[in-house]
């Protein structure tokens, strides 16, 4: 008689079907859970790793700031030694022309005439020269050499006055050269 029925069969099978679903469910619980419980950790980590890059580029800059800071009388001094530089370049610029007029007139009449008083009118471009010769012969030759092609070429048409002779008996004239961009010399 002991062999004979089980009524608890049917519940018995039930109840062990539910237990392998239930363990089952567990398990992806576990699952979904480590899963959770690692991506909080990575993305804890990755923030507190964050904020530490953070405070050290903030630390950098406030470094980098001090030391912008401390070189910017420096900047300031070497902003206005480019600014005078530039102010120097622009101003010899302007007076090449005179310079390059003056070293070829001077070769141009060579060692028997002087170059005596210089004006030059930079904002006209107006260069006067009186030169000085012991004799009214070469101011005759100079004469002739500032009608020469090359002469007209360089500087145009170079007006001349004021011929006299002073007390020491030397001659004098005055020639004036307006410069214009065409007529500058070319080194």
């Amino acid at each position: 008689m002991a062999n004979g029925i089980n009524f608890l069969s049917k519940q018995h099978k039930k109840t062990t079907k539910q237990q392998t679903k239930d363990k089952l469910w567990f398990r992806y619980s576990l699952g979904v859970l480590a899963v959770v419980v690692t991506v909080t950790l990575l993305s804890v980590g990755a923030s507190f790793f964050f904020q530490f890059r953070l405070g050290q580029a903030q630390a950098h800059a406030k470094d980098l700031e001090r030391e912008v800071l401390a070189n910017e009388e420096a900047e300031k001094s070497a902003a206005v030694l480019v600014k005078k530089l530039s102010i120097l370049k622009e101003l010899f610029d302007e007076r090449q022309d005179k310079q390059q007029a003056l070293e070829y007139f001077t070769n141009l009449f060579g060692p028997s005439v002087v170059l005596k008083d210089i004006q030059y009118q930079s904002i006209e471009g107006i260069l006067e020269i009186r030169i000085q010769a012991e004799s009214i012969f070469e101011l005759e030759r100079v004469f002739g050499l500032l009608v020469l092609g090359q002469t007209t070429e360089l500087y145009g048409k170079v007006a001349t006055s004021d011929l006299r002779r002073d007390k020491s008996g030397f001659y004098e004239m005055n020639l004036t050269i307006v410069f214009t961009p065409g007529n500058v010399v070319a080194n």
